[in-house]
């Protein structure tokens, strides 16, 4: 027996039970995996844990060069995660009888050989009476109504009750970002519980009839599926506020029961009494997100109406101020005139709330997009304090961070928005684009290819991918992934530059010219940045024109230039 292993475990159990992972179906065709699970058991059975470090992993496992710097290539990490998650999966399918079993704890490299204590029936014992777990996740409430018209307050509860869970001491919550991607798509429960890691999970369902509207929400013990409570409220519409108050404290007293032991702090944040201004501003959170032109106008229009209704309301004003942001950011309007109005609402939220978490996170972005990058390094600080799951504000706070040149603090964030936000469609592509910003295009390339595995329709990762490839002067691939992006953006006038630049290095002039008289013709009619036609000029070689844009985008306060 090696002093260096636990006792009662061989070397020689040990490797019997490394080839039958291997034989497995779930490692028969992960060669990159499987190559850094026998590294790192075979490394620790020899006595050799203390040389399982990311350097060492990422030369010898992953083969990168001996200049790799794990502090800007995350390939080991991601690579781990991807790793327990499949170890975990195996032994809750196939290996679920195997009397060793081979695991790595969060942060480590070097693996634990641990004897199986019992069988799978001693394991699971019928009823399966409670969660110990301490980390959840809140699927999207199901809009069940006969119109199909309740998704936005569906969703509206969906992430009342994460905030709510957020507070509870000792539960770390999977942001909604994360959850969100799996919005609409019958899921295995079990699946869902290894793929982000959490112990249990709540999900339930919306149903509007006239005046009234019946809610179920019930919590499952992911593991296993056993479903550990439920419950159904059924009350008139125009109780709303009612509605939210008492579902997220019925399922948050039951989940400290099951989860978190007894807490007495409140939970639920205090929000607008006025029935309309609480549903407009619900809906302009649904169309926020759909990251779109169309979606960022109308939610614009959603904030404004729901401010309209109550002007101390100050998770509108939060709302409203990101949407002038993103939709200056985007290109929807003038970033000149929004900015400006997204400064304002945010202040207004800020004052009206100096706790609410996204009123600091919307100020330190509007201050950012006006290149106040010390106060909005401040704001967005101060919004991480308040609320260090919030993964929005740590998204923005990497971007700054690269955007000032220290891009090795922008990736340490990022990895803590992963912590609870791990599939997330904006931290994963963000990833990539700092990879871009730092000039490390083959990186930034697999991630964006990571991040297209999670969902191939996201058009901000064929967007970076687009980017990356022209970086790297592979100018068809550029242009496919742009035109791709484009398509799937319904058309957003941010990819026109984009796009007309590389068709102009791939020597497609006319494609070019017809970009610009697009441009030209849709400027007459709405706004359009100047910052894109200077992209197609630059392409094209005409320095002249290419300036005279960009010193009109200037005068726009372009945040992208």
């Amino acid at each position: 027996m090696a002093p260096h292993l636990p006792a009662g475990i061989s070397a020689e159990a040990i490797q019997a039970e490394l080839e039958k992972i291997f034989a497995s179906k779930l490692f028969l065709q992960s060669k990159r995996l499987a190559r850094f699970l026998r590294f790192t058991v075979e490394g620790s059975i020899k006595g050799q844990a203390d040389k399982l470090k990311e350097y060492v992993l990422g030369v010898e496992v992953f083969d990168r060069e001996p200049s790799f710097d794990p502090r800007i290539d995350s390939i080991v990490r991601v690579e781990a995660r991807r790793l327990r998650s499949r170890i975990e999966t195996y032994y809750e399918g196939e290996g679920a009888d195997d009397p060793i079993l081979i695991q790595f704890r969060k942060g480590s490299y070097v693996p634990a050989f641990v004897p199986r204590k019992a069988s799978r029936a001693e394991r699971v014992p019928p009823g399966a009476p409670a969660v110990e777990g301490k980390r959840i996740a809140v699927l999207n409430f199901k809009d069940l109504s006969p119109n199909k018209d309740q998704e936005y307050f569906c969703d509206g509860i969906t992430e009342e009750l994460i905030h709510a869970l957020t507070k509870v001491p000792g539960l770390r919550v999977v942001a909604p970002s994360s959850v969100f991607q799996f919005k609409g798509k019958a899921q295995d429960v079990r699946k869902l519980g290894r793929q982000l890691n959490i112990d249990a999970l709540l999900e339930g369902s919306v149903r509007k009839s006239a005046d009234t509207v019946r809610i179920t929400a019930q919590l499952v013990y992911a593991s296993t599926g056993y479903n550990l409570w439920s419950e159904t409220y059924q009350r008139k519409m125009k109780d709303v506020f009612g509605i939210q108050e008492e579902i997220s404290r019925s399922i948050v007293d039951a989940l400290r029961i099951q989860l978190a032991g007894e807490h007495q702090a409140p939970l639920v944040r205090r929000t607008s009494r006025n029935f309309e201004a609480y549903h407009f501003y619900l809906q302009g959170r649904y169309h926020w997100k759909k990251l779109t032109e169309q979606g960022l106008q109308k939610a614009v229009e959603c904030f404004e109406a729901a401010l309209a209704q109550d002007r101390d309301y100050a998770q509108a004003c939060a709302g409203s101020s990101y949407a002038y942001s993103l939709a200056g950011f985007y290109g929807a309007f003038n970033p000149k005139k929004l900015i400006p109005k997204a400064k304002a609402a945010a202040l207004a939220a800020v004052e009206l709330d100096d706790t609410l978490p996204e009123a600091h996170a919307a100020l330190g972005l509007a201050r950012f997009l006006a290149w106040d990058w010390v106060e909005a390094e401040r704001e967005l600080v101060r919004s991480r304090e308040l609320d260090p799951g919030y993964a929005t504000a740590r998204n923005w706070y990497a971007l700054l961070l690269a955007c000032r040149g220290r891009s090795n603090d922008a990736l340490a964030e990022l990895e803590r928005a992963y912590e609870s936000d791990p599939v997330s469609l904006i931290t994963n592509t963000e990833a990539g684009w700092i990879q871009y910003l730092m000039r490390h295009y083959d990186l930034a390339i697999e991630q964006y290819g990571r991040t297209l595995e999670l969902d191939p329709n996201f058009y901000l990762a064929h967007w970076g991918l687009g980017l990356a490839y022209e970086a790297k002067s592979m100018f068809d691939k550029a242009a496919s992934a742009l035109e791709m992006s484009r398509a799937l953006s319904q058309g957003m006038l941010r990819l026109a530059g984009a796009l007309g630049h590389c068709l102009a290095l791939l020597g497609k002039e006319p494609e070019c010219q017809k970009l610009l008289e697009e441009l030209k013709e849709l400027s007459r009619k709405r706004f359009v940045s100047q910052y894109e036609p200077a992209l197609i000029y630059a392409g094209l070689g005409d320095k002249e024109r290419a300036l005279k844009c960009l010193t009109a985008a200037r005068a726009d306060g372009d945040p992208w230039l």
